[in-house]
């Protein structure tokens, strides 16, 4: 049975059950954790399923941070006050170690320690990295911008990367289908990416021929 919701449908369900259909009606969305530093040195690492590239020319990449209006988390204060973070995938071998690190932590208490994820540091940047994470970005805070219900996109300039040579192919494309990382689906779903096929770039001079066009069958 189709079901059609209205506005106020969804608003008068269950908080739980509407946080899990609104996080979940969008599709899966990339998982990564996020590594920063305080002041006082100690690591940080938190879980996002919201970021977002938002350029390459120059390489930009974004993320989505929650209300801070009670307690400002760590990831938000640490990238406020140094202006740096990191950015690392996840595959099937830390996904469940890494969903651990959206438990609430004190301030001197590194999720690194807590949840059993080696850190590492390359080329002196600044921000901790996951060790065991096949993708690894180092950024520097270029822009905050508060959005509606008070989430705020944090918009960083990449400034490291690191993925080994055999996990790109001849067009610089990761293979993220071969490197068991997962995604994400409402708040706590974890899929795995499998790769259908690459289609061509469309450009307003390229033909549309007919074999990339699914043809309805006729009966």
């Amino acid at each position: 049975m189709v079901m059609i919701f209205n506005h106020e449908n969804i608003m008068s369900l269950d908080k739980l059950y509407r946080i899990n259909l609104i996080n979940s009606i969008t599709g899966a969305k990339s998982a990564n954790l996020v590594g920063s530093k305080s002041k006082q040195g100690v690591d940080n690492l938190a879980i996002f399923s919201s970021v977002v590239h938002l350029g390459s020319d120059p390489p930009y990449i974004g993320f989505f941070i929650r209300p801070q209006t009670l307690k400002k988390t760590d990831t938000f204060k640490n990238i406020i006050d140094n202006n740096f973070f990191t950015i690392n995938s996840i595959d099937e071998s830390i996904f469940k170690r890494s969903h651990l690190t959206s438990k609430k932590f004190d301030d001197n208490q590194s999720e690194f320690d807590h949840c059993s994820i080696e850190k590492t540091t390359i080329n002196g940047f600044y921000a901790p990295f996951v060790m065991q994470s096949k993708i690894k970005i180092g950024l520097n805070l270029v822009e905050k911008k508060k959005i509606i219900n008070d989430c705020t996109l944090i918009v960083g300039q990449v400034q490291l990367l690191s993925i080994n040579d055999n996990d790109l192919d001849d067009f610089g494309r990761a293979k993220i289908h071969e490197m068991d990382i997962v995604s994400i689906s409402g708040s706590d779903t974890y899929n795995r990416i499998s790769k259908i096929e690459t289609l061509p770039y469309i450009s307003s001079k390229l033909k549309i021929e007919e074999n990339l066009i699914e043809k309805k069958s006729t009966i």
